[in-house]
């Protein structure tokens, strides 16, 4: 039985069984939150001046330019396959705080599709495009903490749910390149190693811990619930 002091004017937790249900119903909140489809530009559109003529002005010379297309465009998506049947959400080391709070970990599963499009421009001369399609598996582990203050709703007495995400860490467990239009050599090794800096760059640490916080944030009205609601939620 997970028992937690009162000190704060948080009401205390007093039941695995409670326990377990704000976490399962935090769990639901975070799962919603993680972003279905991302997309992403690098150096899309990209151009450089190039010198097209020279005229003269007496002893001034000028030099006449235009913006070709230059440089690596790179198109990036990258989509939670199916979350309904691939994001799995794991809750563990369930375990009280000072002040009435109940800390836990999420563990997240999931699947990507990785799609990317290439262009390689050369002072306004098209090189080459290219397609790629691959998927990632990854686990994102989320230390979350969850409260309750006592709060009056519609005349009876309640409870209004206080949770945050506390870290989040992120581990690419399987990753694979499937297709790659076009190409060889530096080209597709570069593409190998960016689409998981992609993947951590939107799932990682302090990014990921500020959306899911502000995800909660625009959540807060929700959670706020009767008693019967939130122990008879947990049969």
């Amino acid at each position: 039985c997970v028992r937690v002091t009162a000190e704060s004017p948080a009401v205390a937790l007093t039941s695995q069984e409670s326990s377990a249900s704000l976490a399962k119903m935090f769990a639901q909140l975070v799962e919603r939150a993680i972003p279905r489809e991302y997309e992403k530009r690098k150096d899309w559109g990209r151009t450089k001046n190039l010198t097209t003529g020279i005229r003269t002005d007496g002893l001034r010379i000028h030099r006449r330019k235009k913006p070709v297309k230059h440089g690596v465009w790179k198109h990036y998506k990258v989509r939670l396959i199916e979350p309904e049947q691939t994001l799995a959400v794991l809750i563990d080391n369930l375990r009280p705080l000072e002040g009435g709070r109940v800390a836990f970990t999420l563990t997240l599963n999931a699947k990507f599709d990785l799609w990317a499009r290439v262009k390689v421009y050369q002072y306004g001369v098209h090189m080459i495009a290219l397609e790629t399609v691959g998927d990632a598996t990854i686990a994102l582990t989320i230390d979350c903490e969850i409260g309750m203050d006592l709060k009056t709703r519609t005349g009876s007495p309640g409870v209004a749910i206080d949770p945050r995400v506390v870290d989040a860490r992120l581990d690419i467990t399987d990753f694979h390149l499937h297709r790659v239009s076009n190409a060889k050599g530096p080209i597709i090794r570069e593409l190998g190693e960016e689409f998981p800096r992609i993947i951590e760059q939107e799932l990682q640490g302090p990014k990921l811990v500020a959306k899911l916080n502000k995800a909660i944030e625009k959540k807060r009205d929700r959670l706020e619930m009767g008693f019967g609601e939130l122990f008879g939620s947990s049969h």
